[in-house]
């Protein structure tokens, strides 16, 4: 059986998606007064 991670799609290099990648946590922790910070304008 072959390995699941040797498919061709998840050897696919997008740059935008690798530095998210990388940086999710910052990315989760950025996102959230900014979503909130809409929610409060918005409503």
């Amino acid at each position: 059986m072959p390995e699941v991670f040797d498919a061709p799609l998840f050897h696919i290099k997008i740059a935008p998606l690798n530095l998210i990648g990388r940086h999710s946590l910052l990315v989760y922790l950025l996102h959230q007064p900014v979503l909130y910070l809409l929610i409060r304008l918005l409503f």
